[in-house]
């Protein structure tokens, strides 16, 4: 069987697959369960190990990690796409090993029918599922039963603080439970105000805040404590991306002269920050603004293909941003 699963979290789309893997139970191990990630090696490769019968088990299972092909997933480099044989998938769709479980999986909206032939064929030989992020009030469901299956309790207004700090974030919600039930087994709002670190956003926006009005010092002082606290510099840059792309809209719309009250309504926000975002604008124009996502896009780019060091990018970009974006 083939299965076309699709998620903006990867790991609950991997929780997803070694759920439904577990359901058939068929055992994980190194010989009956291959991932093969797409960003690093080729289809054919892992079509090739499908098409082979598992000496362990009945069964196996080869799974596909980043099949950017089928979705609006970021493409690998053009010289490793041009390495890739689709006809190999082609094929295999048609006349698929009944003893092997094909996942193909992607972060991202799947491509529709008409402009990708291979998201046609799948959808006539495949099951095709995509793993739905959590609302808020899912994971504040989610976190107390994790907690009380690990013995511990967790009072309503930490739960939901937890959530609120970890931006709606499965897998950092769950590492943040954990780390808290290490401390304690009776989890209260004091302990999430010693131990979980305000809302990421919010320093985030204290960095660009600073960055706009130059003071470069403060931001990379800002940054470094950010890094000091356990964050990844990758995991930083969506966050960043998002801030600018807020900043970018609200700058748009003030040029088209239009109220506080009206962007607010146009972004489905509160006023409020309408007006704290003007206040960070100050002199820049969303052509400005436009041209920093354009800079952080390229050392995301940079990062994911030509391996730069993430931390050593980030802070080339706050160190540099007075000499990059300065209106002399």
């Amino acid at each position: 069987m083939i299965y076309v699963i699709s998620s903006s979290d990867s790991n609950l789309l991997k929780q997803a697959i070694y759920k439904n893997i577990k359901d058939k139970g068929i055992e994980v191990n190194e010989f009956n369960v291959q991932s093969f990630d797409m960003y690093n090696q080729l289809i054919q490769d892992a079509i090739d190990s499908a098409t082979q019968t598992s000496f362990f088990d009945s069964m196996k299972v080869v799974i596909c990690y980043n099949c950017y092909f089928l979705s609006d997933q970021a493409p690998a480099i053009a010289s490793w796409r041009s390495k890739m044989d689709f006809t190999s998938l082609e094929k295999y769709v048609a006349n698929q090993n009944p003893e092997c479980d094909l996942y193909l999986t992607s972060l991202g909206k799947l491509n529709s029918e008409s402009s990708n032939k291979l998201i046609k064929l799948l959808k006539q030989n495949a099951k095709i599922e995509n793993i739905q992020t959590k609302t808020s009030d899912d994971l504040v469901n989610i976190g107390i039963s994790y907690v009380g299956n690990n013995l511990a309790e967790i009072s309503k207004d930490a739960i939901l603080e937890v959530v609120k700090r970890t931006n709606n974030d499965y897998t950092l919600m769950i590492n943040t439970l954990d780390k808290l039930m290490c401390y304690t087994n009776k989890i209260r709002i004091e302990d999430v105000n010693v131990l979980v670190a305000p809302k990421l956003e919010d320093d985030i926006f204290v960095i660009v805040n600073d960055l706009f009005k130059f003071l470069i010092k403060d931001a990379i002082h800002s940054y470094r404590d950010l890094i000091s606290k356990g964050n990844y510099p990758v995991s930083l840059i969506p966050v960043f991306a998002s801030q600018f792309e807020f900043l970018y809209e609200v700058s748009k719309l003030t040029e088209e002269h239009l109220s506080n009250d009206q962007i607010a309504n146009q972004l489905k926000c509160k006023s409020g920050k309408v007006y704290y975002a003007k206040k960070s604008l100050g002199n820049f124009t969303s052509n400005d603004i436009l041209n920093m996502m354009v800079d952080l896009h390229e050392i995301e780019v940079n990062i994911k293909f030509d391996l730069d060091n993430p931390n050593d990018r980030l802070e080339i970009f706050i160190l540099n941003f007075r000499k990059n974006y300065f209106h002399k």
